[in-house]
């Protein structure tokens, strides 16, 4: 699979913006707004964003799991979505979420 990339803000449930690289698409389900230009990625890799998990068809009727991390805590699409969509070099996919999951961001002593 290839798809545009670009760098956006993500706001963690501690009020902390940071930049994550991220699938255009992904960026547009989440609600993301872009960074500034010239950012880098500061996203801690022992984190993990919170996100929905959808499920589809794709163009071979096989099911396909994808998650989508949202931008903040009251995104429309953590919150309340119902779907959201993929796009891939030969088809867009609808997918139905099936779960919502909040971020995660171990201790580390």
């Amino acid at each position: 699979m290839l798809w545009e990339m670009g760098i956006y803000v993500y706001v963690s449930d501690n009020g902390k913006s940071y930049n994550m690289g991220l699938a255009v698409w992904k960026a547009t389900a989440g609600g993301f707004a872009g960074a500034a230009g010239g950012s880098a990625i500061t996203y801690p890799k022992v984190f993990r964003a919170r996100h929905v998990r959808g499920m589809g068809l794709n163009t071979l009727e096989q099911a396909n799991w994808l998650t989508c991390p949202c931008a903040t805590a009251t995104s429309t699409l953590f919150v309340s979505g119902t779907s959201f969509t993929a796009d891939y070099a030969i088809a867009t996919v609808t997918l139905n979420v099936y779960g919502r999951i909040g971020e995660r961001r171990p201790y580390r002593i």
